[in-house]
């Protein structure tokens, strides 16, 4: 998880996870510097998004801490291609536009249902492909050249439905979007080395 957030990548694009890694767990407290950029925006709790920042010190963090070392493979994969439909979108322009550097939304999905059911506060389409991934187990790429950031609601659209891809397939149409099965090349993680830290 704490490669997942420093490197901003989905869990299953990384490979090489030492046995230990999915096991141990740790709490970490940490406060940026007082003149760092992250300090400064003056986020309020918990943030669903961390900055290019903090992101940088996290993977500063691990590097020191567990000596983690690591290597980016292209593959060539299966993924979903994040498109224009055919018609207008539903996004609507943002009600919280000072919230941008705390994105948040996604396919919602209540214990096994997936209805179609999706919000969005102050996302990109980069974002929303992001999420997209994490919820498909598979990469989703944008080709939407949709620019900015936005809000969108999706009521249930079937609320019988159980398979996730044919959720986030009733999302993305609600919106105006569409989800292209295609390959092409993904950038993954492999990690070389990592042991766990000794006691503070």
């Amino acid at each position: 998880m704490l490669v997942e957030y420093a490197l901003n990548v989905d869990g299953h694009l990384i490979s090489g996870v030492p046995d230990w890694a999915s096991k141990l767990y740790y709490d970490i407290k940490a406060v940026p510097a007082d003149d760092s950029p992250s300090r400064k925006l003056g986020l309020k709790g918990y943030t669903a998004s961390p900055t290019t920042e903090q992101r940088a010190m996290l993977l500063s963090l691990l590097v020191e801490r567990f000596g983690f070392q690591y290597h980016v493979e292209e593959r060539i994969m299966p993924i979903y291609r994040l498109e224009r439909g055919g018609g207008p979108t539903t996004l609507e322009p943002p009600k919280y536009p000072e919230r941008a550097a705390d994105p948040r939304g996604g396919l919602v999905q209540r214990g096994d249902l997936s209805t179609g059911e999706g919000f969005g506060q102050t996302v990109t389409m980069a974002f929303l492909a992001q999420t997209l991934t994490r919820s498909l187990g598979r990469p989703v790429t944008d080709h939407t050249e949709i620019v900015g950031t936005y809000d969108f609601h999706v009521d249930p659209i079937d609320p019988e439905n159980h398979d996730v891809a044919a959720g986030a397939m009733l999302m993305i149409h609600a919106l105006g979007l569409k989800l292209t099965p295609s390959r092409g090349p993904v950038q993954t993680i492999r990690i070389d080395a990592a042991t766990p830290p000794s006691d503070n």
